[in-house]
Order: C-alpha cells, then sequence, then structure tokens
C-alpha cells in the first residue's frame, strides 16, 4: 500500500509541474513549439513557423495583441535607432489573433502591409494563443521577449515598456549579437 502511495504523489507532482517546465523563464531553454494548421503560421505562406527556426540567431519577439499594437512603437523605433548589423537581429512578430473581435482576413492584410516596413522580420498569426498556453504569456496584452543565439530567454516585458527596459533590452541584444556561437 504505501508503494501505491508513493508512487501516485510522484506523478502528480510530475504531471502537476509539467506545464510550468514550458513557460517562458529567463536563461532558460525555450523549447519547441511549433504553430500550424488551424493553430496558425506564417503570414507569408500559411506555412508552419516554429522555435527551431530561432537556432542560433539572437531574436527579439514581439506576441501582439492587436488591439494593442501601438504599445511596441517605441521598442520597434528604438531597435531601428540601433542599426544593428544587417543579420545580426533575428525579429519575429506573432499576432494573437483570438484576442480580438478583428476578422483573420483583415489582420492578415494589415500584417502584409506591415510586412512591406519591414521586410526582414518574420510574422506569424497564433490563432489559438497557442503562445498564451505553451509559454504562459499574457493574453490579450503585448509581450516583448529577447531569445539568445543558444535558445535561451534573455528578457521578458508586457504592455508598454519603459525606457529603462527598452535600454535593458537593446543592451541584452547587444551583448548576445557580440557572443561568439
Amino acid at each position: 500500500m504505501p508503494y501505491k502511495l508513493l508512487i501516485t504523489a510522484a506523478l502528480s507532482i510530475f504531471f502537476f509541474t509539467m506545464p510550468s517546465l514550458a513557460k517562458f523563464k529567463l536563461n532558460t531553454p525555450i523549447g519547441k513549439i511549433t504553430i500550424s494548421g488551424q493553430d496558425g503560421g506564417l503570414v507569408s505562406n500559411s506555412k508552419p513557423w516554429s522555435t527551431t527556426s530561432l537556432k542560433g540567431k539572437t531574436t527579439v519577439l514581439f506576441y501582439v495583441d492587436p488591439d494593442l499594437s501601438e504599445l511596441t512603437n517605441d521598442v520597434s523605433d528604438a531597435l531601428k535607432r540601433e542599426q544593428f548589423p544587417k543579420n545580426s537581429l533575428h525579429s519575429v512578430a506573432i499576432i494573437n489573433a483570438s484576442a480580438t473581435w478583428l476578422p483573420n482576413f483583415a489582420i492578415k492584410s494589415h500584417l502584409e502591409n506591415k510586412q512591406e516596413e519591414f521586410p526582414s522580420t518574420v510574422y506569424v498569426l497564433d490563432l489559438k494563443k497557442v503562445l498564451v498556453k505553451k509559454w504562459g504569456l499574457e493574453d490579450e496584452n503585448t509581450v516583448v521577449l529577447a531569445i539568445s543565439k543558444t535558445g535561451k530567454g534573455l528578457f521578458k516585458a508586457s504592455g508598454r515598456l519603459s525606457n529603462n527596459q527598452i535600454n535593458q533590452l537593446i543592451n541584452l541584444l547587444k551583448k548576445d549579437i557580440a557572443q561568439k556561437s
């Protein structure tokens, strides 16, 4: 009888802590997540998007509620002013399409225009809140993440970032870009 209790306790601990292992955490590998099919995908061609595409790249990732997209303007402007060397900083914008009343075709049309303005940014539609569920990101808000070349979380902030947070983000990105792979 004690063995059953021990096994039950061990399994309970394993299954209740497992979801927290997937959360986006600083200095921890981000793991593999794919957004595809009915969950969404790349705006440019509807193909799957995966975190494996970030491997070996210093990345800034915006997870955006379309109704609050202006909250990222200060960060985007600061990144543009930095003029990072071409191909040194990877940029991904993932749109939480379930966080808005806007129809998906309108969001996609807007993103296609943004793609022209920011051609090096990868745009992804998250139709089912995949990153809210898997990384524990805030729903119905804007989240800015930085991911190292080694695939670890460097930075996480939500809402409108302060000047201090933007400076911290830029410094972390510069430091990771400068490191040898």
